[in-house]
């Protein structure tokens, strides 16, 4: 979580699509936007084992000038100096991989 967070904030000026960042275990998950480099939207889901049933969600927004201290409330609040960042391509990832993919077999074909 702490490199999400660090990756957030080398991104303050905004971004295309949604960051994703979700627990291993799947109890917590962050969906979280800034289209125009002014507020961050959050929506987070919470759920707790052993059945996952019960779960709270819910979603709230800050300015994109409070990700670098939010980084660095991460790290505080883990005891991590950096993290390591794994994330969920949105669809547009998965989209331009197969046109790529795609792409490369038809110039492959075509030789």
């Amino acid at each position: 979580m702490v490199g999400f967070f660090e990756d957030m904030a080398r991104h303050a000026l905004g971004w295309s699509g949604v960051m994703t960042w979700e627990a291993e275990d799947a109890e917590m998950k962050l969906d979280v936007r800034s289209p125009d480099g002014n507020a961050v939207f959050f929506d987070f889901l919470m759920r707790w084992p052993p059945n996952y049933e019960d779960e709270w969600s819910g979603s709230f927004a800050v300015s994109a000038e409070a990700l670098p201290q939010a980084a660095e409330g991460m790290q505080k609040l883990t005891g991590e100096d950096s993290g390591h960042r794994f994330i969920t391509p949105g669809p547009s990832a998965h989209l331009a991989a197969a046109l790529i993919s795609g792409a490369t077999a038809l110039l492959a074909t075509d030789r």
